[in-house]
């Protein structure tokens, strides 16, 4: 319960979200943190990807392609796009 408690509060927190867990039912909701406005950086996998627009509400990754992954996260930081959380 600890665990879940820590996990909302560092979500609601947040300006943006990545979501990189290699297997669905982690406890971040994607849907619930884009509802907050917030842009998601997932893995392409599962159901996760149906609920991403790609460079509006995040962007979807291949599982292991870390550069890409740092690509989006800087792009997000630094430029003004639709997915940038501001």
């Amino acid at each position: 319960m600890t665990f879940i408690l820590v996990l909302n509060a560092m979500m609601t927190s947040a300006k943006r979200v990545v979501q990189l867990s290699l297997r669905e039912g982690f406890e971040v909701n994607v849907p619930d943190v884009q509802d907050d406005g917030k842009p998601v950086v997932a893995k392409q996998g599962g159901g996760i990807p149906l609920h991403i627009q790609q460079g509006k509400s995040g962007f979807p990754v291949e599982v292991g392609d870390n550069s890409t992954v740092g690509n989006h996260l800087f792009d997000m930081y630094t430029k003004t796009t639709n997915a940038s959380g501001s």
